[in-house]
């Protein structure tokens, strides 16, 4: 069994500029879910699986697969994947390290007829990023049965509702009411990603594994103050929105800033 690491690092660097091309021309890198550009990049990957004689398939929830089927007769699966949705300028790396690195692995599973007690399977996780919907994760929620008819009815800023969208790219939202079949069989799920934070860089260290992912709260946050003339209200008279709003701001920093350091752990507050 041979591991060419030249020739594999050529073939992930060819996949990912070959990915990259698929983004929107006036905000290069971007690859919005349902797109143009998601679709002709949704095509590629079919085609990708295909050379690898995956057998290709889409799940109720929209989820893309290539699936390498064990020797042995079992339900059991590794699934390996990410997605290749982005949020606008999203780059050429997030998201489609995982898919193409996902794709060499199985390349190599098969050039070297490796044997596996378990089905593998590459998937591109239906719409990971946050979109016009305002939800993220689509595939993976419906993997495990959390779209609910709120979040499937949802309409985008144009009127198109989430639901036909899902079904219009090989889903059937009929049958996301629960947990789709394959959650019950899934050993492991495995995901290469790029660092998007600084730590692995500045210890210069190459990989690491991850041990916990933030959870992620969003809290919009109305000030109301009054409109006075800029200059004959007096000081102690106004009621200025920004100046309550700028008090906000800097509070939740401060805190954040605490909070991380109390604690030892990660947490984060953007504004």
């Amino acid at each position: 069994m041979k591991f060419d690491i030249d020739f594999n690092v050529s073939y992930i660097k060819e996949k990912i500029e070959n990915l990259a091309k698929f983004t929107d021309p006036n905000i290069p890198f971007t690859r919005i879910v349902f797109s143009e550009q998601f679709y002709d990049a949704r095509n590629w990957l079919k085609k990708e699986f295909n050379s690898l004689n995956l057998e290709v398939s889409t799940d109720n929830a929209g989820n893309l697969i290539g699936s390498l089927k064990s020797n042995i007769k079992t339900e059991k699966v590794v699934i390996l994947g990410s997605h290749i949705d982005t949020v606008p300028s999203g780059g050429r790396y997030d998201g489609i390290a995982g898919i193409v690195s996902s794709l060499c692995v199985m390349k190599h599973i098969i050039e070297n007829d490796i044997s596996l007690p378990f089905n593998l399977s590459i998937y591109d996780y239906l719409g990971e990023e946050l979109n016009d919907w305002s939800i993220s994760c689509v595939g993976s929620r419906g993997i495990a049965g959390l779209l609910t008819e709120e979040i499937l009815n949802r309409q985008n800023s144009v009127g198109q509702v989430l639901k036909d969208e899902i079904n219009k790219i090989g889903g059937n939202t009929k049958f996301l009411d629960k947990p789709l079949s394959i959650a019950k069989n899934i050993i492991a799920c495995l995901e290469l990603h790029i660092e998007q934070g600084k730590i692995l860089e500045q210890k210069k260290i190459n990989i690491g594994v991850v041990r916990s992912i933030p959870s992620i709260s969003r809290f919009n946050v109305k000030v109301i103050g009054q409109a006075g003339h800029s200059g004959t209200i007096l000081m102690d008279q106004r009621a200025d929105a920004l100046v309550a709003s700028s008090e906000i701001i800097t509070f939740v920093n401060k805190l954040a800033l605490r909070l991380s350091q109390e604690s030892n752990q990660h947490f984060v507050s953007t504004i």
